[in-house]
């Protein structure tokens, strides 16, 4: 679905239109809890009020456009000045195709996916307190040769693809892990040291990140105001044992304990904590504790490779601990009860939140599963791999919460989804269904190989009149025990799903005991 978001620059004389430069009145902009959810202004150069802490991805939306089918940004925003008080900025200018120059304040922390892609940037001073930048976050600036980006910030994959600045100080890399190396990743030329480090006490300080250690070891406990502990902060530190974080902690940057042999333990982050970025903890070959049962995000890639937190297949940490339970099955389906066959299925999605009742009170084993359902199940899938489930909050329609998370943290593929969206009551197919909960396990998928050697289904085949576009996902879901065969071996992947087969196939994947 990033797909989405490439467009051609405007001309130079749509960009000379006189779009209104006066400074932006306080009413143009709706602020709940230090969040900029919408600018309803007149554009010209924008100036965001102090005192707000993030800016939403949507905030700065052309209202007139379809969030899914035809993102737009503002395209009378010409400029735009962003305060210090700004911690976190979503994809907000996303597709405004006339906004040519940006201006950052020390205190920024993060830029999240697509914050900027396809706007007419010209030049970008990224701050040095930046510690992750989103991935896409500045891709099809058509017009970008200039770029400060700051040697301590993690950056994801295809930050400046297609960008003047990108095709001249990128370099391809592989991610390697023991079984599998993944090509077309992207690191890009880092710019001189700016804002010195400052030394207080063992630590070395930029700001409220801790940028470096030079104590003797043993226990660390970080200052009470830290809101950041840099990249390589405490990289191949062989004497620090464990570290207390303080409440105030919302980063942990790239490569920032790798390394750290003799690491043991790592105080409970705080709820408010944001990431562990790229190769945080790669080498903690002694770390045993390490209390992530908070709502942070883990980047995908090798954030504790090589450490007791890897089994060396890549297995996310909410799955070793097992998948996180919400409420508890008393009985009260007539339909589902232990003399059912699919039981011990139905309880695991129901209590893991994949699934409810129909409004009747029953399961309804037989009945189909809607395009929605699906789409929860896959949601609620994906939050719970991830710790991300307060970010399922009420939607309308009951629905709506589901497909947006899809839409901001899975990967999901454009033509099937945007299909899905349109349609949400149908009932789903067997391989569309298998497909969507593949795309919803966390993105290192090396978890599903168990039987990497197991003969496919021979009615999903990969070429031939009978190809099944599902084809991939659908036979890796096979090999690792998730999507069994019917009786007669093969998946028939043109039938509706039941409820009953949903649920299964379901539990299987956030379960392996169930497989």
């Amino acid at each position: 679905m990033k797909q989405r978001f490439i467009r051609a620059c405007m001309g130079a004389a749509l960009v000379a239109m006189c779009f209104c430069t006066a400074a932006a009145a306080e009413s143009d902009f709706t602020i709940a809890d230090g969040v900029l959810t919408k600018y309803s202004g007149a554009g010209g150069a924008v100036v965001i009020p102090d005192g707000v802490t993030a800016i939403d991805e949507n905030a700065f939306m052309d209202p007139t456009c379809d969030i899914y089918y035809d993102y737009r940004g503002l395209d009378s925003i010409t400029s735009v000045t962003i305060p210090a008080s700004v911690q976190e900025i979503e994809g907000a200018f996303r597709e405004c195709r006339n906004l040519k120059s940006v201006t950052f304040s020390e205190g920024l922390l993060s830029i999240g996916y697509a914050a900027f892609h396809g706007t007419a940037l010209t030049s970008v001073r990224i701050p040095d307190s930046v510690v992750s930048i989103g991935e896409s976050a500045f891709s099809g600036c058509a017009n970008l040769t200039d770029v400060y980006l700051p040697e301590t910030a993690c950056v994801r994959y295809g930050c400046f693809t297609e960008t003047p600045w990108g095709r001249q100080n990128a370099r391809e890399v592989s991610v390697r892990y023991p079984t599998v190396t993944e090509s077309g990743w992207y690191q890009y030329t880092t710019s001189p040291p700016g804002t010195p480090a400052v030394q207080s006490g063992d630590f070395l300080m930029r700001g409220k990140a801790v940028v470096g250690y030079t104590g003797p070891g043993g226990t660390v406990t970080l200052p009470e105001d830290v809101l950041v502990i840099g990249k390589k902060a405490f990289y191949q530190n062989t004497a620090v044992t464990e570290v207390n974080v303080p409440e105030s902690l919302l980063y942990i940057g790239e490569s920032a304990f790798e390394g750290c042999t003799a690491l043991t333990r790592v105080s409970r982050l705080p709820d408010g904590f944001k990431q562990v970025c790229y190769s945080a903890f790669k080498g903690c070959s002694a770390l045993t504790h390490f209390d992530i049962s908070i709502h942070a995000a883990v980047d995908r890639y090798a954030s504790f490779f090589n450490s007791p937190y890897d089994d060396s297949q890549g297995r996310p940490l909410a799955q070793k601990e097992g998948f996180p339970t919400v409420r508890r099955y008393t009985g009260g389906c007539s339909d589902a009860t232990a003399k059912n066959w699919y039981y011990p299925y139905f309880v695991k999605a129901y209590e893991g939140g994949l699934i409810d009742p129909k409004p009747d009170g029953k399961f309804q084993p037989n009945g189909t599963l809607s395009v929605a359902e699906a789409v929860k199940m896959a949601a609620a899938m994906h939050a719970g791999m991830v710790n991300f489930t307060d970010h399922l909050k009420p939607g309308a329609p009951w629905y709506q919460t589901y497909y947006d998370y899809l839409y901001r943290y899975v990967y999901v593929y454009d033509e099937p989804f945007n299909a899905f969206k349109k349609e949400p009551g149908r009932a789903i197919r067997r391989d569309e269904f298998a497909a969507l909960l593949y795309d919803a396990f966390p993105e290192n998928r090396e978890c599903l190989y168990l039987f990497p050697d197991a003969p496919g289904f021979p009615d999903v085949l990969s070429d031939g009149t009978k190809s099944n576009p599902y084809y991939s996902q659908i036979n890796e879901l096979h090999d690792a025990g998730i999507c069994v065969p019917y009786a007669d071996g093969k998946f028939h992947p043109e039938r509706n799903i039941t409820r009953a087969e949903a649920v299964v196939i379901a539990a299987r994947a956030i379960d392996p005991a169930l497989r």
